[in-house]
């Protein structure tokens, strides 16, 4: 059997402890079940999870429920709320335009 050398070891444990990982969830005009979609971000049992909501300019009631939401939370992870002042256009463009505000190895 070779032996790996120690240059070619990855370190596969996942850091869990430090926000390593961003759940980012993206809306538009979905107030029927934007809540159901957070609520299920939410619940989630990850350890250091951080949580980013983007809405894109909804015309109808999602950022509202949105806030709502978070505003309640009182759960375990850091939740971040962000809303775009005009639309994106595309779902792309909207989740490009928010890239830089998350500083975590790992986005979900």
């Amino acid at each position: 059997m070779r032996e790996i050398p120690k240059s070619d070891v990855v370190d596969t444990e996942l850091r869990v402890h430090d926000n390593s990982v961003t759940a980012v969830l993206l809306s538009y005009n979905c107030q029927n079940y934007i809540g159901e979609a957070l609520a299920s971000v939410l619940e989630q049992d990850f350890e250091g999870l951080r949580v980013f909501v983007s809405d894109d300019a909804s015309n109808d009631n999602t950022f509202e429920i949105i806030k709502a939401l978070v505003a309640q939370y009182q759960g375990k992870h850091d939740v971040f709320l962000n809303r775009q002042q005009s639309n994106s256009g595309s779902k792309t463009a909207h989740l490009n335009a928010i890239l830089n505000r998350i500083d975590t190895e790992f986005i979900v």
